[in-house]
């Protein structure tokens, strides 16, 4: 997996629709969503298979929520999601999975960070 950032435009039920930049570098990963919401979490990219397993937090501040049928919470709250990306994930549709469902989302690469490890 190319290190640096990717947009992501993502839907499910728990985390609601949008678009988010986020970091790849060093088996760690953070970024920030449209609304407000912010991304943290790791990766681990298999060097047998390619697919690159996410572990991702996805933690929403006071008042702004998914534009799902709960709105928005008066308190800040996050949602969990895990994802098993092949090695050409990227412009395709990986699928994640959160505690209220499948979270579809789609990835592509923007650029890379100076000075990072590539892995390609």
């Amino acid at each position: 997996m190319k290190q640096g950032f990717y947009s992501a435009r993502f839907k499910g039920l728990s985390i609601g629709e949008g678009f988010a930049v986020v970091v790849f570098v060093d088996g760690l990963l953070a970024g920030a969503s449209s609304n407000e919401a912010t991304h943290s979490g790791d990766s681990e990219t298999d060097p047998d298979n390619g697919n690159t397993c996410v572990t991702l937090s996805v933690t929403y501040p006071p008042g702004v929520g998914p534009k799902a049928k709960t709105g928005a919470s008066p308190v800040a709250w996050g949602v969990h999601i895990t994802s098993v990306m092949p090695p050409d994930f990227e412009g395709k549709s990986p699928v994640g999975s959160a505690p209220s469902g499948i979270v579809d989302g789609v990835f592509k690469f923007i650029r890379g960070l100076p000075g990072a490890h590539d892995d390609e």
